[in-house]
Formats: structure tokens, C-alpha cells, sequence
């Protein structure tokens, strides 16, 4: 069992520390239920209609922008991981994080 040492709304950041040898870690947690249902909900009310010059396509929770840096070892929302960021909210294992149809 860990200590609360912050919350900041929805994110969690738990300490934790192993008795055995004196380590410790602190673990970041985030309910992501409220993105994927209201993604959900804006999915399903959008226009399939691509004219314009902007559009919302994800809406994705801290704590996934969080372990993208960690696995990219750089921002993912910086304009040199565009590629990357692009093929990550188009590919079905994060379909959930998107708040439109189509692909980007």
C-alpha cells in the first residue's frame, strides 16, 4: 500500500517504498473512464465532414502523454514526433483516445 503524496484532480501520484531495501518509487495514476466515455459520446455526434482548416481527432489522458514520453524518450506532441504521435492515434489499439472518425 502506497501514500498519496499529490493529487492534481484526476491524477494521482502514490509513493511507495520496498521495506526489503530501503527503494522507492512513486507511481502516477489517472481514471481514464471520463476520456473514454466522453470520447465516446463526441465520436458518435460528429460530423464524418473533413473541410476546414482544424479539427479535434483525440483527447487523450496525461498519464498516456506521460508513459508516450517515457517510451519515445522525447515530447510526443513536439513537431518532431508528428510521424510518430500520427501513427499512434490512428492505429485500433488507441481508437478509444479518438473524438473523430477517418484517419488523420
Amino acid at each position: 500500500m502506497g501514500t498519496l503524496i499529490e493529487s492534481d484532480g484526476d491524477v494521482h501520484e502514490i509513493y511507495h517504498k520496498d521495506e526489503s531495501n530501503g527503494k522507492f518509487h512513486v507511481e502516477v495514476v489517472q481514471d481514464v473512464e471520463k476520456y473514454l466515455n466522453a470520447n465516446k459520446t463526441e465520436i458518435n455526434a460528429e460530423s464524418s465532414n473533413w473541410k476546414g482548416d482544424f479539427h479535434k481527432v483525440a483527447s487523450i489522458p496525461e498519464v498516456v502523454i506521460a508513459q508516450w514520453w517515457k517510451e519515445l524518450g522525447s515530447n510526443p506532441l513536439s513537431k518532431e514526433n508528428k510521424n510518430w504521435f500520427i501513427a499512434k492515434i490512428n492505429s485500433s489499439e488507441f481508437k478509444s483516445f479518438r473524438t473523430k472518425s477517418g484517419r488523420v
